[in-house]
């Protein structure tokens, strides 16, 4: 009775298990604690897919030493293809692995591509410090043809030129040059990386499917936001904007977000749009908000009162330009 029963709980896991892969739930499947020596290293979870077969493939990257971490997928004797983000060089990436490592699609995983130089140095001071991303790579059908979708922390990748155009579509034969189908996995490179929450579906994963995320109000994907920002309808689209620290759960740096929607409700997330940038200049402290200090009626006392150490808000009728140097001494300007 004992082996009949045990017989009859792996019959009944098994049903349960092509019963929801039927239906398009979520499955789990193996998490890993890759590392790599420098160089690229796959860990494959034996899940195997054919060239028909839509999927969402999702998990958490968990960053300890690696520079380069990913998920890996359509891997046969060919070769494979992974969707990376370089930490280190505030890259995401579509790699095409065999022999060698060909770079199908890249953009900065962290600001717009228009950054020059020196705000580029500035992101990466940050984003090489990362720990943690949200990945997803998502192979959906139109008809007959395979499309696919890439995403880092809930923001598609490689399909924005411009926040008031549409989405491209991703072709996967186009894009990849032939997709057959394949294994699943994991790619790390300079280092130790973990994956945690992998989880495989047959339609894209909806981050408003989580317990206590709002369905009705915008959320990014994860992080601090506050105040909204620049909204304005253009292009057949309402655009959010809104201060953003992409870097963790407290405020920061401030970056803006972006997001948009057609009707208030369904949102898309966008590339960030605006990113830290190098100070040209200080302004004087006279723009709306708050200031704390004994309050002072000339530039004269302004000055003459912090010299010895007080804070001061400068109360003035009007101003000229024989008030700038006390202007800038004094905390704020009423």
């Amino acid at each position: 009775m004992r082996a009949r029963g045990k017989w009859l709980t792996g019959l009944l896991a098994a049903l349960v298990f092509m019963l929801f892969a039927a239906i398009g739930l979520t499955v789990k499947v193996h998490a890993s604690a890759a590392e790599s020596d420098g160089v690229v290293s796959f860990d494959w979870t034996g899940r195997t897919l054919g060239a028909d077969e839509t999927f969402a493939f999702a998990a958490d990257a968990e960053f300890s030493t690696a520079e380069t971490a990913g998920l890996a997928f359509g891997k046969t004797e060919n070769g494979s293809y992974s969707f990376v983000v370089d930490r280190a060089e505030n890259r995401v990436r579509l790699v095409k692995s065999g022999e060698t490592q060909e770079v199908l699609k890249e953009e900065p995983f962290v600001g717009p591509a228009n950054m020059s130089a020196d705000e580029e140095a500035i992101v990466k001071e940050k984003t090489k410090s990362l720990s943690s991303v949200s990945l997803q790579v998502v192979l959906y059908k139109e008809g007959e043809t395979a499309f696919l979708s890439f995403y880092a922390d809930g923001i598609e990748r490689f399909v924005f030129t411009d926040g008031s155009a549409p989405a491209a579509k991703l072709e996967a034969d186009v894009t990849l040059g032939a997709y057959e189908g394949g294994e699943l996995g994991y790619f790390t490179e300079g280092g130790a990386a973990a994956f945690q929450n992998a989880t495989v579906s047959k339609n894209e994963i909806s981050l408003y499917s989580e317990l206590y995320r709002n369905r009705f109000h915008y959320s990014q994907n994860s992080h601090w936001n506050n105040d909204p920002n620049g909204m304005v309808y253009y292009g057949g689209y309402y655009h959010l904007y809104y201060q953003h620290y992409p870097f963790g759960e407290t405020w920061g740096d401030m970056y803006w977000g972006h997001a948009r929607s057609t009707d208030l409700v369904h949102w898309e997330n966008l590339p960030i749009a605006l990113k830290k940038a190098t100070i040209q200049g200080k302004a004087l402290g006279a723009s709306p908000g708050a200031a704390c200090g004994k309050i002072v009626f000339s530039a004269e006392d302004a000055k003459e009162w912090v010299a010895r150490g007080e804070h001061v808000v400068l109360v003035r009728l009007e101003t000229s330009p024989e008030d700038i140097e006390g202007m800038k001494a004094a905390e704020g300007i009423l």
